[in-house]
């Protein structure tokens, strides 16, 4: 794994799986022309997945789907 991380990653017009394949030998994590962190990994996904107080969504400003999009219903009651 090199520690230098190609400056153009776009998988526009690309085999998105044939293309992380090409990635994952050299580089675990990404970061693409979004400025999206993508993990290539399955250990670093898990580690990710598993380790909420470093990998949380919870300051986030982005709605989360399902629970940050659902409408508030009046009380019925």
């Amino acid at each position: 794994m090199t520690d230098h991380m190609p400056d153009d990653l776009s998988a526009t017009g690309r085999d998105l799986r044939a293309y992380t394949d090409e990635l994952r030998p050299r580089h675990g994590v990404v970061r693409n022309v979004h400025g999206e962190w993508v993990l290539l990994r399955h250990e670093l996904v898990a580690q990710a997945a598993l380790s909420d107080d470093r990998f949380s969504s919870a300051v986030s400003s982005h709605l989360h789907v399902p629970n940050g999009m659902d409408l508030s219903l009046p009380d019925v009651s």
